[in-house]
């Protein structure tokens, strides 16, 4: 997924927040999975893997900044990414 990194970010700046699944957040969202993955995908979403073909997740402050229009830089800096992952091609 384009809009998806590898690696989690330093949570720290997540004020307490949690990593939500791809369900979880698409729940919390009230949005398909699949829409939320398509979100992802095309970049409008900022989430997380840990390692190719493991679970995605997004963090909870992210998806929230999402829900609120905000960009993805903006989700970034909700989830508290501190540095530059690899996209995920």
């Amino acid at each position: 997924m384009q809009g998806m990194r590898y690696g989690l970010c330093d949570v720290r700046a997540g004020g307490g927040m949690r990593w939500l699944t791809v369900a979880e957040a698409a729940a919390h969202a009230r949005i398909a999975p699949k829409t939320l993955r398509r979100r992802g995908e095309s970049a409008v979403l900022h989430g997380h893997q840990h390692a190719r073909k493991s679970p995605w997740v997004i963090h909870e402050a992210a998806l929230d900044a999402h829900i609120q229009g905000k960009s993805e830089a903006e989700q970034k800096a909700a989830c508290g990414c501190d540095r530059v992952l690899r996209a995920v091609s």
